[in-house]
C-alpha cells in the first residue's frame, strides 16, 4: 500500500498540508555562525518570526516567490537591519479538522495531492557559512518548518541536518525514508532542544532506534522559536531500505502539537501524530564539498542531557562524583544538609536518586570507583575531618562494610582502579595541602600513606587514572596561574615522576576517565566564568580543551559508558543543580559496530565479543555468569550468544547445567528479535544453542521444539550450514547448532557444532566451508588456589589468541572462552573479576583483567582474535572488554 493510501485508511478525515505552491516547497536554507554558537533566532520587533543574526563579513537577503522562501547570498562589508535574514511565516489554508464520511473521498484527494505533488530541491546557493556548509532542503509552510540536510561528497553513511520550528509545534521528525525507515525526532527542552533516534513503521509506530548515531551540533529554543543541528551517522539504512544519498529520496515530516511525556528525555514516548505528509528530496544536490570541515568541528559536540526523569532534580553542594558499575553510570553528590545521595543510570537516563545514605554527613564532595566488580565511595566525615569508606552490595541495594581511614582531607578524594588495587589520592589540609597516595585491597584493607616524592602542594580535587601499565595523577598548582599537572608511576608506592600535563588552568580541580587508550579531563575554567572544558589525551599528547557550552560552580566529574564520555556538574548558580552533558570518545557506536565493517568479510575474520551462559543471570550460586540483560548485552556490542536450555512441558527453558534460571528461550530470542528490528539492521547477531538438561515432562524431541519456534520468525535467522559473509547475516541472526539433529534432516539446521568436546583446551569442528578451532578448557572444580586456576585458563586463553593472528586462514573460525568453574571455592564471578586468594594469599587479578591487559598490548591495527566468550561482559570496572575486542576490527 502506498503511503498516501495508508494515510487515507489510517486518518479518515483528515487533510494534510498540501506541498504545492502555498503549501510548501523546498528550500536551500544556509546556517550561520550565530546559530552554530547555540544562539537562537532574535526577535523582530514586528513580528514573532525568528531574525537570523547578521555578521559584518557577509550579508543573506531574502528572495521570495509565492509563499515559498529562498535564502541566497550577496557579500556585504556592513550590517543594516533592513537587510537582517528572516524566515517569514505565510498562510495555509490546510487545516486538521475531522470530516464526515461524505468528504472521505475529498480528503482522499487532498492528501493524494499533497503526497505527490513535491518538488526536488532548488540548486544551492552560495555558500556563506563558516565550515563550508549549505543545507538544502524542504520549507513546509502550514506549521512553518525548514527542514535541512548536507551530505558528504560521495558515499555518505552519515549527514548533517537542521530543524527549524515554532514553539507551537511540540515535537517535529522526518523519516528520511519515508515508512519503515530511520527517524529523526527533535522537541525543545528549557533552553536545549533534545533529539532522539527513532524508526517509523508501516502503521506510524515511533519506535526506539539504537543503531543510528545522533548528535546535537547546536541547538537554540527562545519565546518564539526552536532549532536544531544535528549529526546523523550510520543512518543511511534499515532494515529493507537505503537512502538515496546520490540521487531523490522520499520522505515523511511529522508534526506533534502537544508536549512529549518527558521532554528531558531522549527516550520519551512522543505525543499522537498530529500531521504528516511527505516530500522529494535531492540528496545529489546537498552533497558538500566542505562536510567533512565541518564534521570535525561537530564531532567533539557536547550535548546537555537532563539529569532525572521527574523534577525533583538532585542538589550538590560540592562538585558530584561518577563512576561507571555493573554496566551502568553511578553518581553521588551532597546535597544543603550535607547528607549523601546517589543514583544510576544509563548513557541516556538516570533513575530518581536515593537520598540520606546510611545518614552520613559529609564535609565535602564523595569520589567514586569500581574494584573488582564493587562500588567503592569515599568522602570526608564532617565530624571528623577523616575520609569514611563504604561498600554497595548489588543484592540489597545497600551501602556497607563502613571503614573511617586514618586520612584527614579537606577537599574530596580520587579514586581509581590500578594494578589488582583500589588507589586514593586526597588533599592533607593540615599540610599545607599536600597530596598523598595510599592503597586498598580486601585482603590488606587499607595502608598506609605515600608521600609523593615531596609531596606537591595542590589545589582544588586532584584526578587518578589509569592507561597500560601507568598510573596518572593530574593537580593544579597551589599559585595564582592554577595550572595542571601531571604525575605518573608504576606503583602506587614507587616514585612518582613529571607526565605531560594537558595545558590549562582551572579555578578548581580536575576529573578524569579513560577509554581504551584515551584519557578525558574535564575542569572548571580559570577565567571567573565558570565554563566548562574538557580535553582529550590520545596516548600522546593532550589536544585543547572543547568548550562543552555548560558553566559549573565545582568540579565536574567525568566517566565513560559504552565509548560515551558523560561529565555531570553543578550549575553554575545558587540552585546547585546536577546537570548532565556527554559526547562520544569511540569512532564507533557499540549498538552498531559492524556497520563500518566490509560485507564480504567471513564472520570468522571478525573480532566478536560473545558472552558465555549469555542467559544464566540468577543467584543460585555458582551458577550465575552475567548480570547484565541480553539488551543490555547487545547494548555493549556483545553479538555471540550462548544460549543453554532443555525442554520442559515440551516449552525450551533456559537452563544452566541442571538449574532452571525461571525464563524461556523465546523470551531471550525475543529481545534479539526487538533489537534487530528496531536498531540492529546493521548487525550481524550469532547464536549458538545447547540441550543443557535431559527433557522434563515432553514429548516434543528438542531439536524438533527449536525448529518450530525459530519458524515462528523465520525472518530473523540464516540457518545455512557454512560460514557466511558479514552481508549475507546483517540483520539477521546465525544459528550454531550444539544439539544433535535426529527426529528428521529438516532439523538439520544452522552450522553444525555437535562434535562439541567437553573440557579440551583447543579441537577442531570442520565445516562445509572452514572449521572451528575451539578453546573450551573450563572446568578446575576442586583445585585449590585462586591464581593457580586463574593463571591456568588465561595460559589457554592468550594461547588461543595468539593463534588466531597467527593463522591466514580466513575460514578458520577460532571460538575462546574465558570462563572457567572452580566448585566449590571460587564463583564464576570471581573467576572473571578477582578476589581474595587463600593459598597463597593476597588478591588475585581475574581472567578478564588479564584478558583486558593483553588486549590492551594489541590496540593500534586489526587483529583478528577470533569470538572470545566472557563471563560478566561488563568486568574488569564497569565495562571496556567489548570495545576492545571491537576495536581490534580496525
Amino acid at each position: 500500500m502506498r503511503l498516501e493510501s495508508f494515510l487515507v485508511v489510517l486518518f479518515g478525515g483528515l487533510t494534510l498540508a498540501e506541498n504545492d505552491a502555498t503549501n510548501g516547497k523546498q528550500e536551500s536554507s544556509p546556517r550561520v555562525r550565530g546559530w552554530i554558537e547555540n544562539r537562537a533566532p532574535t526577535t523582530s520587533p514586528s513580528s514573532s518570526t525568528p531574525t537570523r543574526p547578521t555578521t559584518t563579513s557577509r550579508q543573506t537577503a531574502i528572495s521570495t516567490s509565492s509563499s515559498t522562501q529562498i535564502l541566497s547570498s550577496s557579500k556585504s562589508t556592513t550590517s543594516s537591519p533592513s537587510t537582517t535574514p528572516s524566515l517569514t511565516r505565510t498562510s495555509s489554508t490546510s487545516s486538521i479538522s475531522s470530516l464526515s464520511s461524505t468528504s472521505s473521498r475529498s480528503s482522499s484527494s487532498s492528501i493524494r495531492s499533497s503526497m505527490s505533488s513535491s518538488t526536488t530541491s532548488l540548486p544551492l546557493p552560495t555558500s556563506y557559512v563558516d565550515f563550508g556548509i549549505t543545507f538544502s532542503g524542504f520549507k513546509e509552510t502550514k506549521h512553518n518548518i525548514t527542514y535541512g540536510f548536507t551530505l558528504p561528497p560521495s558515499n555518505a553513511t552519515e549527514f548533517l541536518g537542521e530543524i527549524i520550528a515554532p514553539v507551537a509545534n511540540k515535537w517535529v521528525g522526518v523519516a528520511i525514508g519515508s515508512l519503515n525507515s530511520n527517524m529523526i525526532a527533535g522537541w525543545p527542552n528549557d533552553t536545549q532542544v533534545v533529539g532522539s533516534s527513532r524508526f517509523l513503521s508501516s502503521g506510524l509506530a515511533v519506535q526506539p532506534n539504537l543503531v543510528m548515531n545522533l548528535t546535537t551540533v547546536a541547538s537554540s529554543v527562545n519565546n518564539t522559536h526552536w532549532s536544531w543541528v544535528y549529526r546523523c551517522a550510520n543512518c543511511t539504512e534499515w532494515s529493507g531500505g537505503k537512502l538515496a544519498v546520490n540521487g531523490t529520496q522520499s520522505m515523511t515530516w511529522l508534526v506533534g502539537l502537544q508536549p512529549v511525556l518527558t521532554p528531558e528525555a531522549d527516550n520519551s514516548t512522543l505525543s499522537a501524530i498530529s500531521d504528516i505528509g511527505t516530500w522529494q528530496q535531492d540528496l545529489a544536490a546537498a552533497q558538500n564539498s566542505g562536510y567533512s570541515n565541518f564534521t570535525v568541528a561537530s564531532s567533539s559536540s557536547w550535548v546537555r542531557r537532563t539529569m532525572f526523569p521527574s523534577k525533583s532534580i538532585g542538589q550538590s553542594r560540592y562538585g558530584p562524583a561518577i563512576a561507571t558499575h555493573a554496566g551502568k553510570l553511578w553518581i553521588s553528590g551532597v546535597i544543603n544538609d550535607q547528607s549523601l545521595w546517589y543514583a544510576s543510570g544509563t548513557n541516556t537516563v538516570f533513575a530518581q536518586s536515593t537520598t540520606n545514605v546510611n545518614s552520613e554527613i559529609a564535609a565535602e564532595g564523595p569520589a567514586l570507583a569500581e574494584f573488582a566488580d564493587v562500588l567503592h565511595l569515599v568522602f570526608p566525615d564532617k565530624t571528623t575531618g577523616n575520609l569514611v569508606h563504604l561498600q554497595y552490595d548489588d543484592a540489597s541495594a545497600t551501602w556497607g562494610q563502613r571503614v573511617v581511614t586514618a586520612f584527614a582531607s579537606t577537599a574530596p578524594a580520587t579514586l581509581t582502579t590500578f594494578n589488582g588495587a583500589l588507589v586514593l589520592a586526597y588533599i592533607d589540609g593540615t599540610q599545607n595541602n599536600r597530596l598523598y597516595v595510599a592503597q586498598w585491597d580486601p585482603e590488606n584493607l587499607w595502608s598506609g600513606r605515600y608521600d609523593l616524592g615531596g609531596s606537591p602542594q595542590t589545589w582544588g580535587t586532584a584526578a587518578l587514572y589509569a592507561l597500560g601499565s601507568q598510573i596518572y595523577l593530574l593537580y593544579v598548582s597551589n599559585n595564582s596561574g592554577r595550572h595542571v599537572q601531571a604525575l605518573t608511576s608504576t606503583a602506587w608506592n614507587s616514585p612518582w615522576v613529571n607526565a605531560t600535563a594537558p595545558n590549562e588552568s582551572t579555578a578548581f580541580g580536575t576529573s578524569a576517565a579513560t577509554y581504551e587508550n584515551t584519557a578525558v579531563m574535564a575542569f572548571q575554567s580559570n577565567n571567573g566564568k565558570g565554563q566548562l572544558f574538557a580535553s582529550i589525551y590520545n596516548g600522546v599528547s593532550w589536544a585543547g580543551h572543547e568548550d562543552t557550552g555548560q558553566t559549573t560552580s565545582h568540579t565536574p566529574a567525568v566517566a565513560v559508558l559504552d565509548g560515551i564520555a558523560n561529565c555531570i556538574f553543578s550549575s553554575h548558580d545558587s540552585s546547585s543543580t546536577v546537570l548532565w552533558t556527554q559526547r562520544p570518545v569511540s569512532p564507533f557506536s557499540l549498538s552498531s559496530w559492524m556497520a563500518h565493517l566490509s560485507d564480504s568479510l567471513l564472520l570468522s575474520q571478525l573480532s566478536i565479543p560473545g558472552s558465555h551462559d549469555s542467559a544464566s543471570v540468577t543467584i543460585v550460586p555458582f551458577t550465575a555468569t552475567q548480570d547484565l540483560s541480553i539488551t543490555d548485552q547487545l547494548s555493549m556490542g556483545i553479538r555471540f550468544f550462548d544460549l543453554r536450555c532443555t525442554i520442559v512441558d515440551n516449552v525450551l527453558e533456559m537452563y544452566h547445567g541442571s538449574i532452571p534460571l525461571g525464563t524461556f528461550l523465546s523470551d531471550i530470542l525475543g529481545e534479539i528479535y526487538s533489537f534487530i528490528g528496531n536498531a540492529g539492521s546493521s548487525e550481524a547477531i550469532i547464536v549458538s544453542i545447547k540441550q543443557d538438561h535431559d527433557p522434563v515432562d515432553s514429548n516434543v524431541p528438542f531439536d524438533l521444539a527449536v525448529l518450530r519456534l525459530l519458524q515462528q520468525n523465520g525472518q530473523f535467522w540464516n540457518l545455512g550450514a557454512t560460514i557466511p559473509t558479514l552481508g549475507t547475516v546483517r540483520g539477521k541472526i546465525q544459528l550454531v547448532r550444539r544439539y544433535s539433529s535426529t527426529t528428521s534432516p529438516e532439523t538439520s539446521i544452522g552450522i553444525a557444532a555437535t562434535g562439541w568436546q567437553d573440557n579440551v583446551p583447543t579441537f577442531n569442528i570442520t565445516l562445509p566451508n572452514g572449521a572451528f578451532v575451539i578453546e573450551d578448557r573450563y572446568n578446575y572444580d576442586g583445585v585449590v588456589g585462586l591464581d593457580l586456576v586463574v593463571t591456568n585458563k588465561t595460559s589457554y586463553l592468550l594461547t588461543s589468541l595468539v593463534n588466531a593472528q597467527n593463522d591466514n586462514t580466513n575460514s578458520n573460525w577460532y571460538i575462546s572462552f574465558s570462563s572457567a568453574s572452580n566448585t566449590p571455592f571460587n564463583e564464576p564471578e570471581t573467576l572473571a573479576v578477582g578476589g581474595i586468594a587463600i593459598v597463597p594469599p593476597g588478591f588475585v587479578d581475574g581472567v578478564n583483567s588479564r584478558l583486558f591487559t593483553y588486549l590492551y598490548s594489541l590496540l593500534g591495527g586489526t587483529r583478528r582474535v577470533g569470538t572470545i566468550m566472557m563471563d560478566f561482559v561488563d568486568t574488569p570496572d564497569g565495562g571496556g572488554l567489548p570495545e576492545l575486542i571491537i576495536s581490534l576490527n580496525g
